[in-house]
């Protein structure tokens, strides 16, 4: 791993270990900082796991983990953007998903576990009154690539995001990053390595997805908890513009390599 993306994940972390502090000695009061706590919790779960799994050589299964981290961090922005409105939504949008199970459960499950589906379900729509219609806590008809265009992240969603989806949903797309070709054979890779050498800076630019969508996921937390933690998000900041100047380099170079190369 290159030291620019070293130094932001040991940042990131750092910071995320100091706002642990903080959220330790307090409790949610509105529903922005439910939904905020929700995120950090889960957003430092999948930030370690992701981190652990790229250094023990299991960097594809990283990248899932660091596309769940970059849509967490969407997610966040759009926290941020309206803290109570947000909040309220996806507190509605847990009880949404829990009528949803229920329904569920009313038309598949055995008939003892049904018969206390209904009794819930009946129960749970007595006193629920909200639009059904809409799909998503954070947008009412959107999917993540709209809401990226809104967060306006859309360079992030075609450089991250739609590549991180190869991992997520086993695209016959990112078949090169198990396979290769080694004379007449095609070689496998199931074993934990490091990527090979050409696949380096793919690999590690799809990890960066952990460390950014978790930075966006702590400045939410910042933001509705009033944690007053803005000169040190400030200073990740720089580091995390130092690391795509480094990655624009690294990406520039490789480009130039490749046009040498097929020069010659």
């Amino acid at each position: 791993m290159g030291r620019g993306l070293k130094k932001l994940c040991r940042e990131v972390a750092k910071l995320a270990g100091e706002i642990e502090k903080d959220l330790r000695t307090r409790q949610p009061e509105t529903a922005s900082q439910a939904a905020g706590l929700y995120m950090f919790a889960k957003g430092c779960k999948s930030f370690q796991a992701s981190r652990l799994l790229f250094s023990e050589g299991f960097w594809q299964d990283a990248a899932s983990i660091g596309r769940t981290l970059l849509e967490l961090g969407f997610q966040a922005r759009w926290l941020n953007q309206n803290p109570e409105r947000a909040g309220r939504l996806f507190l509605r949008h847990e009880l949404r998903d829990r009528l949803k199970l229920l329904r569920g459960l009313k038309s598949s499950a055995s008939p003892e576990i049904r018969i206390k589906a209904v009794a819930f379900l009946e129960k749970l729509n007595s006193g629920s009154d909200f639009d059904r219609s809409w799909r998503n806590w954070w947008s009412k008809e959107s999917n993540v690539e709209k809401l990226a265009k809104e967060m306006d992240l859309s360079p992030t969603y075609d450089l991250l995001y739609r590549p991180l989806c190869w991992f997520v949903h086993s695209s016959p797309f990112a078949n090169a990053y198990y396979l290769r070709e080694k004379g007449e054979h095609i070689v496998f890779d199931c074993r934990p390595d490091r990527p090979s050498p050409k696949d380096s800076g793919f690999a590690e630019m799809l990890f960066s997805s952990a460390p950014i969508g978790f930075l966006d996921v702590l400045a939410a937390v910042d933001t509705v908890f009033v944690l007053g933690r803005q000169s040190e998000f400030d200073r990740v900041g720089v580091i995390l513009k130092n690391y795509h100047q480094e990655l624009s380099e690294m990406t520039e170079n490789r480009r130039k390599a490749s046009h040498r190369a097929a020069t010659i």
